[in-house]
């Protein structure tokens, strides 16, 4: 009877709440009691934080980032024996939101300790502390670093957690769970798939032509203020010439097909009509096709390259078997002029 005394003294204290005679009744006494024995079976006296930690940030899969933290949470214990996710609550102070207080030990012992546990406290200060050292160990180095760098002096665990879910929820909300650095990765993936088309085959508009959609604005991302993706490679219309025009930096356009100025788009959202194509000269063609390698080269697999350079072959083997179409007769002349008689003066 003894020892469930003093267990239901430490709770009171650890959860806040004042004595009130109601809440001494023996079913409570057993259940903080039994709480409180499972902890010390389970945990050497209370200091029961796990060395292993979550697994690093991909820089893709900020659900799965999410996830991982709270289930690290969840599963260790900090100084005092409560879960580490009392440290991330919503409520610092358990009596700011009173309305949301179902009791003493409701709907658990569990979840009492939880909702309610100081945090003003030296044990607060240390579990507040581990968390912080678990989130410095996922993301660290990642694209999930520069959201909580700001409490690397204070080691503020607490704060630094909800920043990090305040911040990738709003990207939730916008309909996207990755980080700029996948969302990056994601649209070269897609966007080099809108331009690695040759002549015969040209590929139908994505989503309006690509130009409404993320994957279309998605290349801006990639490239700096200097319109440098990068690998290096200069995308503006000066540097690969547009619309498969003759030389570089010209403005050259068939059937309205044109270089798009900002590099969002190439070569007619990427591809050319069959008639369109077969009106460009050998020269065009080689050039077009030149353009879509010199654009795309920091973008495209292996395996696209290899597409690229068959397509680029067939075309060669098409133009060869070709034949030249016959010479236009000359325009009839009008009047005297040409006729080759030279009148002279009577």
């Amino acid at each position: 009877m003894l020892y469930n005394l003093c267990d239901y003294c430490q709770f009171i204290y650890t959860v806040d709440r004042q004595h009130d005679p109601a809440f001494g009744t023996q079913a409570n006494l057993a259940k903080i009691n039994r709480y409180y024995s499972h902890l010390k079976n389970k945990s050497n006296e209370f200091e029961d934080i796990s060395e292993v930690m979550p697994p690093k940030f991909d820089n893709k899969n900020t659900v799965e980032l999410m996830e991982s933290l709270e289930q690290w949470l969840k599963r260790n214990r900090g100084k005092g024996g409560t879960l580490l996710t009392y440290v991330i609550c919503e409520h610092q102070n358990p009596d700011d939101n009173p309305t949301a207080d179902p009791g003493l030990l409701m709907p658990s012992v569990e979840d009492e300790a939880i909702r309610r546990s100081l945090h003003r406290e030296d044990q607060f200060v240390a579990n507040n502390k581990a968390v912080w050292n678990m989130l410095y160990s996922v993301c660290h180095g990642t694209d999930a670093w520069p959201v909580i760098k700001g409490y690397k002096t204070t080691e503020n665990g607490r704060q630094a957690y909800l920043d990090l879910v305040a911040h990738y929820q709003d990207l939730k909300n916008c309909g996207d769970g990755m980080s700029e650095h996948a969302k990056t990765e994601d649209t070269a993936q897609q966007t080099h798939r809108l331009t690695a088309i040759s002549g015969t085959r040209a590929l139908a508009a994505v989503d309006g032509g690509g130009q409404n959609s993320n994957r279309g604005r998605g290349r801006g991302r990639d490239r700096d203020n200097g319109g440098r993706d990068r690998g290096g490679h200069n995308r503006n219309r000066n540097q690969h010439g547009c619309g498969g025009g003759r030389g570089r930096g010209g403005s050259r356009s068939h059937n309205g097909t044109v270089w798009s100025d900002d590099g969002t788009t190439i070569l007619n959202n990427g591809g050319y009509s069959q008639d369109t194509w077969s009106s460009f000269s050998d020269r065009d063609r080689r050039v077009v096709l030149q353009a879509r390698e010199r654009a795309n080269s920091c973008l495209m697999s292996e395996r696209d390259i290899a597409e690229l350079n068959t397509l680029r072959e067939q075309n060669r083997d098409r133009q060869q078997n070709e034949e030249p179409a016959p010479t236009p007769a000359p325009a009839p002349s009008s009047g005297n002029i040409g006729s080759g008689v030279r009148r002279g003066r009577l």
